[in-house]
């Protein structure tokens, strides 16, 4: 499990002194979808189709009055993470899942809107775009067509540290002055919640450096009393 100390830094926002992590069973999740299931077999439902179309879009802080005012409750930051990029080069991504992440911000304050969208600069997208085709790591489909390992390394060309595997965007959690972007993986790629920057991953400081994680939660859950969020990564012994 991990859980982050709800200590208090220096400008009010929670900090990571300290991070704990054991093992879990192995969790993956699967998921397909259709362009045919966008329509009722008489008119295609295009909002829905735009879902599996890449979206290269990208602003910062767009403003829009609404119609009318929102409640007062409903004032801050609204975070959607989503998919972005379904290709590069000549490779297609088979499962949505694995497609370049892209992050939507709506800022809210009475009528007023400010909407930012940004793809994730991850190291997984950075590498692609620099070899012109989707890169090494780890994915739940193989893109088509596929790609190749060197003979020498094979499918461990898809693990760390050969690939980042920082391609996260199922959820974020606010955690001090970052916000962090999470899958069902051990990795939460660390970004500015201003820009929505990725500025790096999340680096543990613990005495599990020996071990191979290989898994961990989406859905953290906020501790209401001490406000730590608390979750759980799955490792495997090498060597033991």
């Amino acid at each position: 499990a991990f859980q982050f100390s709800a200590a208090a830094a220096s400008d009010g926002e929670r900090s990571f002194p300290r991070a704990r992590r054991v093992s879990h069973p192995a969790h993956r999740t699967r998921l397909r979808a259709d362009n045919d299931a966008a329509h009722d077999g008489k008119a295609d439902d295009l909002g829905y189709n735009l879902l599996f179309e890449t979206a290269p879009e990208e602003f910062q802080d767009l403003q829009v009055t609404a119609s009318k005012s929102f409640p007062s409750y409903a004032k801050g930051d609204f975070v959607m993470p989503s998919i972005g990029q379904f290709e590069m080069g000549d490779r297609k991504f088979v499962g949505f899942l694995d497609c370049y992440g892209k992050m939507q911000k709506f800022s809210i304050n009475a009528d007023q809107v400010s909407a930012s969208y940004q793809l994730m600069r991850t190291g997984f997208l950075n590498a692609s775009r620099e070899a012109g085709t989707i890169a090494n790591g780890l994915l739940f489909f193989e893109t088509a067509p596929p790609r190749e390992n060197p003979w020498y390394l094979g499918p461990i060309n898809n693990m760390p540290p050969f690939a980042p595997n920082d391609n996260t965007y199922v959820n974020t959690i606010r955690v001090g002055s970052s916000l962090l972007s999470l899958t069902d993986s051990y990795t939460m790629t660390v970004m500015d919640p201003k820009t929505l920057r990725v500025t790096g991953t999340q680096k543990w400081k613990d005495d599990l450096q020996d071990l191979v994680c290989y898994t961990g939660s989406a859905h953290p859950l906020r501790n209401p009393k001490t406000g730590d969020w608390i979750g759980f990564v799955g490792n495997a012994e090498i060597g033991r």
